[in-house]
């Protein structure tokens, strides 16, 4: 319901703007729409497995933050699913 609810706001947003289609930047602000209203998989403080991509692309750690709003996007709509402080020897906080 409330994914059904999203889509209408943003295809009335479109309509009273003319538009007829998409862009990738639509496509991603529904995404992050969405993600953002489904209920968290993993709450803070659990510890989970992460893909980190690189020559090691599973690390371990704990979950530090959930829906943690992205410090680059300067309209505040798109947030990060997990913040995962990942454990040494690495240690660092990939989204």
């Amino acid at each position: 319901a409330v994914k059904l609810e999203l889509l209408q706001n943003f295809f009335e947003t479109l309509a009273s703007n003319n538009r007829l289609t998409l862009t990738a930047a639509d496509r991603g602000r529904i995404r992050g729409a969405v993600s953002a209203s489904l209920p968290a998989r993993f709450v803070r403080r659990d510890r989970v497995v992460c893909n980190v991509g690189g020559a090691r692309p599973w690390e371990a750690g704990v979950v530090h933050a959930v829906h943690e709003p992205d410090p680059d996007d300067g309209s505040g709509r798109r947030k990060f699913a997990y913040i995962v402080l990942t454990d040494p020897p690495t240690a660092r906080l990939p989204a």
